[in-house]
């Protein structure tokens, strides 16, 4: 064992001095005129290296990733004045500015636009056009050169790779890893291993939350390097919505009243930047340049180190635990789908998505190639089976699995124990005995506590108060009550959820404006429709494919709709009607209905829900607290409208997937109808308009499908639901916000209960579901 440990301390004594007689050998060629094209992290380690041997030299580098341009503060605000292009898109242009040649022609619409906003960014000074020429060019471990600069180009290699193994571990699946990679910093500070040199590289956002909640129970100091988005913060929000809804004046003024803190500092120094004129005519750029803005975690001494594999500067005697070391992860793949296409890109010499992958899978075998003390993880199971990083190491690798079990020694004292109160909880209540159940037990029965997996920690004048300000309950928040409590309380009352919507909720929007307008005013402005609601801003370059999508979308949808309306006797529409509608002494039912068809003969009338997902609803469905949007609809529009009769309520897909486009059933409604073959008649004639809606060949209504309720269910179904309502007025009124997420239906892909599948606050309830396994 002692001759190993020689020999691993000799080999990174000789690999240190090897590099540093390297790096001394090539710093002694360099001058004022050399420019020298490295990444940040070979940057950073040469800095580090002339700190160290106190050498103060004036060097060039280039990190071919970034713009060798300089372009001024005010970049955005001008390509959104001047050229009506997003913030995030005007991000997207600026690496190709180096590249492209304001006096070439080069035939192509995109290029010839971005040659156009360059020499307007030029003639503005917005932009330094560098074409310094230098003696020599430095291309440090093979980066890319960039065919723009021009000179004689000598290749330095600083990397040297070890002959020491490093260590494969094929872990279960995430929370295996996070456990692994915990025990094994456990025991590299149990061999002597200095904390200060022990470094976590590539880890999730949510492996960080679970690494440091063990770091934090077992007392181990962390340093987490990864930096938080200032627009992360709450007050930030805030400020945002003050300024787009209220105005500049209102947003300085809450500005000014915020405690002094970070953020505050920060929110300052970038609010000084730019001038007022500027804010308040584009507010929306401003907002970028604020998401842009990243704020460092406070730093301790000694500490291990967590952070992103692009960031950390590799020194040889320290160790390296390299997590998600798998395909699609490892590293990422860049994709033929930026503004500029590959054959476009290749016009001006910009690399392609292959060329890019191709130097960055080269630059990180590189780095790991060098690392001596190397431990590498990855999920073997994340959703599906996961395929390891096809990254070729070039130095011996040690495979090993990897599973988490619970240990007769642990430092995890206090999560340990709260792991026991729950499986003991599962077991008497559910029958459900974990196969750790008993080593858990004969550690902590002794000091055993009652575990009560439900929230009551709420005060009641803060309750009172809470349901005062937020008196409403709606379809989707009754849904989301029942789907779990304990989310609609952190949801609703305490506004955690900060969803601003994606790509899907605009198109949803757009087509719902477009149906409105078609059926109110019998025509509409598609253009126009399409700038009254926000594009997600990050997703902004793939605007013009989703916009011709959506345009033939609509096209579809909007003669689906047309044909039903003109064929069906229900003539009379209602478009987006609201609902208010009182539900007891604390709570008033609210919300839209998409569309209200009357039949004005016979005072029937039908919902219409338009959703851009495939939904359907059978009287089955009734059961399910959580699918309660259209009953609940039938049940508020005839409490308003008690002279109208409910006829059925039925889903209108929205969205065509492109390999059913053409085919009738795609564009059918979905849902249930009464069963009288009179009224079915007027509502579709043709008996082509909603799905299962057929005769038999007798001209009798089936007995068995599902698409038909008797007048009686129908209207159980929305007593029942009625009843739904109310209940869950009463349980949210007395504070009831259990942690109960519904066991009896699990989602197909994750494997978890549905109430869990899109639910933000694992982190606060610690289920993280898995049918009541938690973590």
């Amino acid at each position: 064992m002692e001759k190993l440990q020689m020999r691993v301390i000799f080999s990174i004594f000789l690999c240190y001095n090897f590099i540093k007689v390297i790096l001394m050998d090539f710093i002694r060629k360099i001058d004022s005129d050399s420019l020298l094209l490295a990444s940040n992290n070979d940057k950073l380690k040469m800095l580090d290296f002339l700190s160290k041997e106190a050498l103060f030299l004036k060097l060039n580098f280039f990190n071919s990733e970034q713009s060798f341009n300089k372009f001024d503060k005010t970049y955005a605000f001008f390509l959104k004045s001047h050229f009506k292009i997003e913030p995030n898109l005007s991000d997207r242009f600026k690496k190709y500015f180096d590249y492209i040649d304001i006096d070439k022609v080069y035939g192509n619409q995109k290029i010839e636009y971005l040659k156009t906003i360059k020499k307007a960014l030029l003639d503005n000074d917005l932009l330094s056009d560098n074409n310094q020429k230098y003696s020599i060019i430095y291309q440090v471990n093979d980066a890319y050169a960039p065919s723009f600069i021009k000179g004689k180009i000598e290749k330095v290699y600083l990397d040297q790779t070890t002959l020491e193994p490093c260590h494969l571990t094929i872990c279960k699946d995430q929370k295996s890893q996070v456990f692994y990679v915990f025990e094994k910093v456990v025991e590299l500070l149990e061999m002597g291993v200095s904390i200060n040199s022990i470094n976590i590289l590539n880890s999730s956002d949510e492996d960080d939350m679970q690494l440091t909640k063990l770091f934090k129970d077992a007392k181990i100091p962390y340093n987490l390097m990864k930096r938080n988005g200032l627009y992360d913060y709450a007050n930030v929000i805030e400020f945002e919505r003050i300024l787009l809804s209220q105005g500049f004046d209102q947003a300085k003024d809450y500005l000014d009243n915020l405690p002094d803190d970070e953020i505050k500092r920060n929110l300052i120094r970038i609010f000084n930047a730019f001038s007022s004129g500027l804010i308040k005519e584009n507010p929306d750029v401003f907002i970028h340049e604020i998401k842009k803005i990243r704020t460092s975690n406070q730093r301790i001494k000694e500490a291990l180190m967590i952070s992103s594999f692009d960031d950390f500067i590799y020194r040889e005697h320290e160790h390296y635990l390299l997590m998600n070391y798998y395909e699609d992860s490892f590293p990422k793949v860049h994709l033929d789908n930026d503004y500029l296409s590959d054959s476009e890109v290749s016009l001006i010499d910009y690399p392609t998505s292959t060329m890019y992958n191709h130097m960055l899978r080269n630059k990180i075998t590189c780095k790991l190639n060098q690392i001596v003390n190397l431990y590498i993880s990855y999920p073997k199971v994340i959703i599906e089976d996961t395929l390891p990083s096809r990254i070729s190491l070039k130095r011996p690798v040690i495979k090993n699995e990897y599973d988490y079990v619970i240990k007769d020694k642990t430092y995890l004292k206090d999560l340990a124990f709260l792991d026991y109160a729950k499986k003991r909880h599962d077991y008497l209540n559910f029958n459900l005995q974990s196969q750790d159940l008993n080593v858990l037990h004969n550690s902590f029965y002794q000091d055993y506590q009652l575990y009560i997996p439900y929230f009551s920690g709420i005060d009641k004048t803060d309750l009172e108060r809470l349901i005062t300000e937020n008196n409403t309950l709606s379809a989707y928040k009754m849904e989301t009550y029942n789907l779990c409590p304990f989310r609609y309380y952190l949801s609703y009352l305490l506004k955690f959820d900060s969803f601003k919507g994606n790509v899907f909720t605009y198109i949803g929007n757009v087509i719902h404006k477009m149906i409105e307008e078609k059926t109110r005013f019998g025509n509409y402005d598609l253009d126009k429709i399409m700038t009254e609601f926000i594009f997600p801003p990050e997703e902004i370059y793939k605007f013009p494919i989703f916009k011709e999508i959506l345009t033939e979308n609509i096209r579809i949808i909007e003669g689906v709709i047309t044909d039903f309306e003109n064929s069906t006797a229900f003539k009379k529409a209602l478009v987006e009607e609201k609902i208010n509608l009182p539900i007891d002494d604390n709570f008033k039912l609210t919300g839209r209905i998409d569309k209200i068809l009357i039949d004005e003969v016979y005072n029937y009338f039908l919902v219409i829900d338009y959703k851009y997902g495939d939904e359907n609803y059978n009287p089955s469905d009734s059961e399910k607290d959580y699918d309660l949007q259209l009953p609940l609809y039938l049940m508020a529009f005839n409490k308003q409208n008690p002279k109208l009769k409910p006829a059925g309520m039925l889903y209108q897909k929205t969205s065509l997937a492109k390999e059913t486009r053409g085919t009738e059933a795609s564009y059918k409604m979905k849902g249930i109808v009464i069963d009288l073959l009179s009224v079915i008649e007027r509502i579709d004639p043709t008996m082509e308009k909603i799905v299962g809606i057929k005769l038999n060949k007798d001209g009798s209504l089936p007995k068995n499908s599902r698409s038909f309720v008797s007048v009686q269910k129908l209207n159980d179904i929305l007593q029942e639901t009625e009843n739904r309502i109310k209940t869950v007025a009463r349980r949210v009124g007395s504070g009831d916000f259990t942690i109960k997420p519904i066991l009896y239906d699990i989602d197909q892909q994750t494997k978890e209960s549905v109430s869990c599948k899109y639910c933000k606050y694992f982190s606060i309830c610690y289920s993280k579901n898995k049918i009541l396994g938690g973590e």
